[in-house]
Formats: structure tokens, sequence, C-alpha cells
């Protein structure tokens, strides 16, 4: 087996971690602003905010869930910006 020095995300990790940087709640706040769950139900508000920009979309390309930013206070427990 040759080594190519990618990382693997195990899908059993304790820590929840973000689908779009896989970086754990040491990079921020994870919240669930869609239907999706499991491993893909976390994301950073910054890497949304960002995903949802470049796509020019406000809807879970996965789920097809409306992505509303001002319900994302309700997911975090933090108050809305």
């Amino acid at each position: 087996m040759v080594d190519i020095g990618v990382s693997v995300f195990s899908l059993n990790a304790e820590e929840p971690f973000c689908r779009i940087c896989h970086e754990g709640s040491g990079a921020g706040d994870l919240l669930s602003p869609c239907e999706c769950a499991g491993s893909l139900a976390m994301v950073h508000r910054v890497c949304l905010e960002r995903w949802l920009t470049a796509s020019s979309t406000s809807y879970c390309e996965l789920c097809h869930f409306d992505v509303n930013p001002s319900q994302w206070a309700v997911f975090c427990g933090c108050s809305g910006s």
C-alpha cells in the first residue's frame, strides 16, 4: 500500500465535525441548519456562509431544505447577526 499523505476522517469520530471543512468545534461553533443527519448534519456558520455565497443558492443541495440565515440562531443558540 502506498501512503499518499492524505488525511482520512472517520465517520465514527467521537467529536462532530463540519461537513464542509472537516474541522471540529475548535474551529468555531457547529450548527445544524438543515434536515441532514449524522456526519452531514453539522457545519460552521462561516463555512455555510461562504458556501451559500459561492454556490449562489439558499438551500441544502443534499436534503433541499431552505437554509434561512434568520433561523440560524435557533440551531446554534446564539443571537442573530
